[in-house]
């Protein structure tokens, strides 16, 4: 069976072996791991870069990278390519795979990939994030007056307004790729039925992620943590809610004084975007300088260290479909608290192995974490079941067999082959 994959970046090893600065698709790595080990499977890989005119291709570790040249790059990340389209057809036609795979629903080369298969039956369509949902929700929490400030930087203006109008725009490409598509694999109910509501005569498959290796060893121990420490997988721009979590930070230090809160990601968004200013007028205003620290992008062995050592996980996006920041924390058995949006509880439950909050309440925010903070019990029931939810959800085997059940019935569908597995 040949399988290609159009992903937006591409894995680790192609980056290294052509000189690439790594980008962040963390969440490919583990899916693809087991991918690429399956007997009778040719795997391609096919990822839009700026770096050549060429077409960039390379096999390594069982997988067949092809890199063509993005001529979107300067114009809109949402605006599609006849050049694209004419460069995908030709990889597809070399390739002649049985399934296309497209992880991702909302970039142009989504909608680009979908006008370049001839044979709609053999497309599915991975949902991620959904931006058409995220964009309602882009601004909750932030006062208009703030998401009308604007900062002019090296890359020209930026507002969050502008932000949001972009995720919007993002939204109108996914709406219009996941009507073209006939199967969609997501994970969450919440996921389903935003598809279902968009194409509702689309077949819908579930299959769970599968994590990085590394987070599927050791466990959390609250004798080996930094007492009332927060850790924040990302807060680079607006849907991440950061701001929540910092409104709330002076009520948490009311109780623990030395409370640190510690943030990963980007962290030159803090001068260079108009969030950023916004998230530093906070904690000037409430004076947090020392309370928080951003520690930039961390590997995954960094991650997996901060993982240990936190005293608690906490997630207060506007939006998330199932964070795979969340299912990393549970599955090392981090102590979790999280805004109950979109996705969220289908992956974690509400006072067994997680504590979720409204959206935008910074006052509950701040409640879960003193909870956790103020109840050893409390806490490490939270990590035995966050762990044990964590390790049936995120299953290699049981992720691996869903997917490979699901090409197969893709390719009987489309009066493909029918290939054993």
């Amino acid at each position: 069976m040949k399988i290609m994959w159009l992903c937006n970046t591409p894995l680790p090893e192609m980056y290294r072996s052509v000189g690439m600065k790594y980008g962040n698709e963390n969440w490919l790595v583990g899916i693809s791991d087991e991918l690429r080990r399956q007997e009778g499977i040719e795997f391609y890989y096919v990822f839009p870069q700026m770096r050549t005119q060429y077409t960039m291709r390379a096999t390594i570790n069982n997988i067949s990278f092809w890199g063509y040249y993005n001529y979107s790059k300067h114009g809109s990340p949402y605006i599609t390519d006849k050049r694209n389209e004419e460069n995908l057809e030709k990889i597809i036609r070399q390739i002649n795979p049985d399934i296309v795979h497209i992880f991702g629903t909302e970039m142009h080369h989504t909608i680009e990939c979908i006008n370049a298969v001839s044979d709609s039956q053999s497309i599915v369509v991975s949902i991620q994030g959904l931006v058409s949902e995220c964009a309602k929700h882009y601004l909750d929490g932030i006062s208009l007056k703030d998401a009308l400030a604007v900062k002019i930087g090296r890359c020209g203006w930026d507002s969050s307004l502008r932000k949001k109008y972009q995720f919007y725009r993002r939204g109108l490409n996914e709406k219009e790729a996941l009507r073209k598509v006939k199967y969609v694999i997501g994970r969450t109910e919440w996921d389903k039925a935003c598809v279902k509501r968009i194409n509702p005569s689309c077949k819908y498959y579930y299959c769970s992620e599968t994590l990085r290796s590394i987070f599927y060893e050791g466990q959390w121990n609250i004798h080996n943590v930094e007492r009332h420490s927060v850790f924040v997988s990302q807060g680079s721009y607006e849907i991440k809610g950061l701001h929540t979590l910092l409104y709330a930070l002076p009520d948490i230090r009311k109780r623990f004084p030395d409370t640190k809160v510690y943030v990963a990601g980007n962290d030159t968004f803090l001068k260079e975007t108009a969030y950023g200013k916004y998230i530093r007028k906070i904690i000037k205003r409430e004076k947090l300088d020392k309370a928080v620290k951003f520690v930039g992008f961390l590997n995954e062995k960094d991650m997996y260290r901060m993982l240990h050592k936190a005293h608690v996980m906490v997630m207060p996006s506007n939006c998330e479909n199932s964070p795979n920041s969340v299912g990393e924390a549970m599955l090392v058995g981090l102590p979790v608290v999280a805004s109950n949006v979109g996705g969220v509880s289908s992956i974690a439950h509400n006072g067994r192995d997680a504590v979720l909050f409204k959206s935008c309440d910074y006052t509950g925010l701040a409640r879960s974490v003193c909870a956790v903070f103020g109840n050893n019990k409390l806490a490490v029931m939270m990590s035995d079941n966050g762990k044990i939810t964590a390790e049936k959800l995120y299953s290699r085997k049981n992720n691996m067999t869903q997917l490979l059940e699901i090409y197969q019935d893709i390719c009987k569908r489309s009066q493909k082959k029918k290939y054993s597995l």
